[in-house]
């Protein structure tokens, strides 16, 4: 199965998956892989998506957009402590930490993700 994006009259393939067996330990180290090597875009991000009726909520590091009836609005959430109470109100996501505990985002993910 391939998953394909169209961009003006060319389609972009994105992935492929098939439906063969696949060995429980292959998953386990791929899932690891991605989860705790400083280079995976899952250990270096902060990612979040809330569905509700109306649209989405989406979150990239600092970057929340909002996208609400075909209406999106943008907001950058602050580098301190207030950026659990945004997640929490926002996300629903309810941390057990404080914000210094929290992986920092590498300096270069930071300026890409406010592009």
């Amino acid at each position: 199965m391939l998953l394909q994006k169209q961009e003006e009259d060319t389609w972009l393939n994105l992935y492929s998956f098939d439906f063969s067996p696949v060995v429980p330990n292959d998953i386990a180290f791929g899932n690891h892989c991605t989860q705790t090597l400083p280079s995976s875009f899952n250990y270096a991000n902060r990612r979040a998506i809330r569905c509700h009726s109306e649209g989405q909520t989406r979150l990239f590091n600092f970057r929340c957009t909002m996208l609400e009836c075909g209406e999106e609005t943008i907001v950058e959430l602050p580098d301190n402590h207030r950026y659990l109470i945004e997640l929490e109100e926002r996300f629903g996501i309810e941390l057990d930490a404080e914000y210094d505990e929290l992986r920092p985002v590498p300096a270069l993910v930071r300026e890409q993700s406010n592009d």
